[in-house]
């Protein structure tokens, strides 16, 4: 299993938001597939038209997809191992 970071924004008139969701999946593709089911988008391809919006929950912002990237926890040295970092 691996970790991917998914980026995405929000903008709701002239508020913006960047956020990032963090999945375990085998691969890149089976990754966005699982956050097109959270994100209630029918086709996971759909996040690669960078015209393509979708409504972020019952609210009325919209999010952009924005990229994804596999990422690794290691523990917090500052935390004595009680907390994780991406790197």
């Amino acid at each position: 299993m691996k970790t991917f970071s998914i980026h995405y924004i929000t903008r709701l008139r002239e508020q913006k938001e960047h956020f990032s969701e963090i999945i375990r999946a085998q691969s890149e593709e089976s990754a966005l597939k699982k956050f097109a089911r959270m994100s209630n988008v029918k086709n996971y391809k759909q996040f690669f038209d960078e015209n393509f919006s979708w409504q972020d929950g019952d609210s009325e912002w919209l999010a952009w997809y924005r990229g994804i990237e596999e990422v690794a926890f290691v523990e917090c040295p500052h935390c004595n191992g009680t907390g994780n970092i991406k790197a």
